[in-house]
């Protein structure tokens, strides 16, 4: 039962994405492929580890994450899966 919510939970999450870019492209801003390569990464990371990239790092706010995204060259934590 907890893996069906699960599963749920994460089908909802890449649905938002999903929305959201369709959002952002109906505004007319234009946004490369690499970005679309980066949203599929980290759905997958986060769909095999459970958890988001960077989610051992105390990021207090959305703006602070966005910020060390901008300034390092550090990748993610990858599953032990991958």
């Amino acid at each position: 039962m907890i893996l069906i919510i699960m599963i749920i939970e994460k089908i909802l999450i890449i649905l938002f994405l999903l929305f959201l870019f369709e959002i952002l492209e109906k505004m007319k801003i234009m946004l490369n492929q690499s970005y679309d390569l980066w949203c599929l990464g980290y759905i997958l990371i986060e769909c095999l580890s459970g958890n988001p990239p960077w989610s051992h790092f105390p990021f207090i706010n959305q703006r602070d994450f966005i910020k060390f995204l901008n300034n390092t060259d550090l990748i993610p934590i990858l599953p032990k899966i991958i």
